[in-house]
């Protein structure tokens, strides 16, 4: 499947995504761009959605930088990575684009999501910022492409935030952690939200574990 045909939401990002797509190298069928391994090692004190990082204290402060909580701003990223650029240059590390995985959405979308979340995070990385590969899934059936990009042993980011509430959605993303270990032998996974003691089992061979709170104040959809 090419980036042509897997691109429904399109619609929604429009070309912009052409000025950057076609100079990544990617991996497999789909085209997922390719994301070098993060070197990061000293964990940071906090995690801060980037529509939150607007002062120059801030962009500067001990922080991981993410977009799990705001659409909108993954929408803006997918359409212009470097317009953050100076938000998170500073940042210890930035985690990768965090588009919608539902299982309601056709298996196109998903992956049109995957090429957009390694594909922004490439370009950052390009211009010297660190970035974390998040990893992402709706069900076992996103696992041909959900981990393709990643290097192994390397750190990776996840979120339970909206996906563990629900026992269905719950039992779906404990499966998938199991999954992400087992294909990717992480060196170190960043959990952004509440863990489960089944993901707590999986992540037990894992070499660290950084586990960071959702804060209730950041909202979903709301402007950035």
């Amino acid at each position: 499947m090419t980036l042509a045909t897997a691109a429904p939401s399109q619609l929604l990002l429009g070309p912009d995504i052409w000025s950057w797509y076609f100079s990544l190298s990617t991996v497999g069928d789909e085209g997922i761009p390719i994301l070098r391994g993060s070197t990061i090692s000293v964990r940071p004190q906090t995690m801060t959605p980037l529509q939150n990082v607007r002062t120059t204290s801030l962009r500067s402060s001990d922080t991981l930088i993410h977009v799990y909580t705001n659409d909108k701003v993954n929408v803006r990223l997918a359409k212009n990575p470097l317009r953050y650029f100076d938000r998170v240059s500073t940042s210890p590390a930035f985690v990768s684009p965090d588009l919608s995985m539902y299982r309601i959405l056709p298996r196109s979308m998903r992956v049109f999501h995957t090429i957009v979340n390694r594909g922004v995070g490439a370009v950052l990385q390009s211009r010297g910022v660190e970035v974390i590969p998040n990893v992402a899934w709706s069900s076992p059936k996103d696992y041909d492409f959900c981990f393709l990009g990643i290097e192994s042993r390397s750190a990776v980011a996840i979120s339970s935030h909206g996906r563990i509430r629900d026992p269905e959605d719950r039992y779906y993303f404990e499966h998938g952690v199991v999954e992400l270990v087992e294909r990717l032998s992480p060196r170190l996974v960043i959990l952004y939200g509440a863990s489960t003691r089944g993901v707590d089992r999986s992540l037990k061979s894992v070499n660290e574990v950084w586990k960071y709170p959702c804060h209730q104040s950041e909202v979903r959809n709301s402007d950035g």
